[in-house]
């Protein structure tokens, strides 16, 4: 017997060692089905399907919470720059959303891949979404399980979720399909979580309710093998945050709002100001306080704020609290033009402005440089807030 396993071990050793030499060739969703066995062995999971139909086919339950609807957005007013280049990244229709329940599938742990019990992928779950052949379980060399939860596990994980904004936007607010299929937490014994870090990554999974004794401790990698999952499926499209997300977190929430004005710092961070000085100065001038979050939970501030103005990134996930006719001054890195606050304050009900910065010097890296915002700019967008708030404010 236990030549046996050593003989089965040495052959699984030859053949991902085998793998190794071939597997840029194999890094796709239509090369990986050609390989042998399965990803338990070797290479990526050797198919894919949409959850839906998946579990029709398996026989699996699948509730449907959110159905699909074509997109339906204000245009960002993007100052200095056409808003041609914001809505690139925003799709013509949102997909269904719902929950579903496997037999025996696998989670990529931290990431929340999913893959079901026939090594069929499940991207629906998944940041890269229908961009299936992004997504880097394809350039996994094996997905051989490491550990085995019983029961029913409740997975909550998402791609690049032990970031806040992440967090925020495409993990924690699975939960909403959760509650409206009718699952209760007496229903699930174990909950997969990314790691949480910070003070307002702990408190945010306190806020949404998840009972702490039911979080499964990971530190490092897993493929975590799961008697049954509940598998709720990504929020909306990636960067693109839908309405039913911010009902979720605004169910949890009750604070006036107190005509703050908020300027959220990312002082010792990536993709900070270079003349955040002369912002904060101006910004003085208008009576704005300024914030530097630095991982702490600041989201009751951002409940009492008529107006913020923050340059992107994590801190300024908790507009998803904002109270609708909130304004959002977004200071936008030159190479970082995306949707994700954008789309959250549309979907929040939000007055959104952008202000396109520019780079001292060429940046080595355009996802971290530091960048500067015109402070003239910036005034002038303070002033056309200030009269789409008072507007508001005056209408019957």
């Amino acid at each position: 017997m236990e030549a046996t396993r050593t003989g089965t071990g040495n052959i699984r050793r030859l053949i991902r060692a085998a793998y190794r030499q071939l597997a840029p060739a194999f890094a796709k969703s239509g090369a990986a089905r050609w390989l042998p066995l399965d990803s338990r062995v070797v290479g990526p999971p050797r198919r894919w399907s949409h959850t839906k139909d998946y579990c029709r086919i398996h026989g699996n339950e699948w509730h449907e919470v959110v159905a699909a609807s074509p997109t339906n957005r204000r245009p960002p007013h993007c100052v200095n720059y056409p808003p041609s280049d914001m809505m690139r990244l925003v799709p013509a229709a949102t997909p269904a959303a719902g929950i579903g329940k496997l037999r025996n599938a696998r989670i990529v742990w931290p990431h929340g891949w999913i893959v079901a019990e026939d090594d069929t992928y499940l991207p629906d779950h998944s940041w890269f979404g229908e961009a299936i052949d992004e997504c880097p379980i394809y350039g996994r060399a094996e997905l051989t399980p490491t550990m085995q939860l019983q029961g029913v596990t409740l997975n909550l994980c998402t791609d690049w979720s032990s970031n806040y904004g992440h967090l925020l936007f495409d993990s924690l607010p699975r939960l909403y399909l959760f509650e409206r299929a009718g699952y209760k937490w007496d229903d699930v014994s174990h909950v997969l979580l990314p790691n949480l870090i910070t003070e307002g990554q702990r408190t945010a999974v306190s806020l949404s309710g998840i009972p702490i004794e039911k979080i499964v401790p990971i530190e490092d990698f897993a493929v975590v093998e799961c008697e049954e999952l509940l598998a709720p499926t990504f929020p909306g499209v990636r960067r693109n945050s839908p309405a039913w997300a911010v009902e979720f977190w605004r169910s949890k929430v009750s604070r006036p709002q107190r005509g703050r004005r908020l300027f959220i710092s990312r002082q010792g961070a990536t993709r900070s100001l270079v003349n955040e000085n002369e912002i904060t100065t101006l910004l003085g001038e208008f009576g704005f306080e300024t914030i530097v979050s630095s991982g702490k939970a600041i989201r009751e501030d951002y409940q009492e704020a008529e107006m913020i103005v923050g340059a992107h990134g994590a801190a300024l996930a908790d507009i998803l609290f904002c109270h609708p006719g909130t304004a959002l001054i977004e200071l936008t890195p030159p190479g970082h033009v995306y949707p994700y606050y954008y789309t959250v304050a549309d979907s929040a009900g939000m007055f959104y402005f952008s202000i396109l910065g520019s780079y001292p010097s060429i940046p080595r890296d355009v996802k971290t440089a530091d960048f500067a915002v015109s402070p003239e700019i910036l005034r002038a967008t303070v002033l056309a807030a200030e009269g789409m708030i008072g507007a508001q404010r005056e209408a019957p």
